[in-house]
């Protein structure tokens, strides 16, 4: 009965050293602060581009960024991926990270005032006016 209580504790030990672990490199999806710095906002007609500015030199795919209007409760989510360019040679890791907003129909009009986030962290663009 000893060793069974001891293989039990020692996979316990291992199995929350491998999450502790997980969730430090981000490898389970959630997003540190470290992992990136900031957004930059682009739009082209109907479309606004989200850039995630990660720390060094490669985003990881899969964050959420949140849309919010300002004044108001209009919101949209979007999830990131690598840009055109890609991920990286060998790697999971992209280029570029972005996520694609579509601000078609009548729920968003010029002149709102909307901000970006990643979800889970406190990375904010600056308040962005939609053109």
């Amino acid at each position: 009965m000893e060793g069974i209580t001891r293989k039990f504790t020692i996979a316990t030990i291992l199995i929350l050293l491998v999450t502790l672990v997980s969730m430090d490199f981000g490898i389970t999806g959630n997003v540190s602060a470290d992992k990136a710095k900031s957004l930059t906002v682009v739009q082209q007609g109907k479309f606004i581009t989200v850039q995630v500015n990660p720390v060094g030199y490669s985003g990881m795919p899969g964050k959420w960024i949140d849309m919010k209007i300002v004044k108001g409760t209009n919101s949209m989510d979007e999830q990131t991926k690598c840009d055109s360019r890609g991920p990286k040679s060998g790697t999971s890791q992209c280029n570029r990270e972005i996520a694609e907003f579509s601000i078609s129909g009548n729920q968003w009009k010029a002149g709102n005032i909307v901000q970006f986030n990643i979800r889970g962290t406190n990375i904010r663009s600056p308040q962005y006016v939609i053109k």
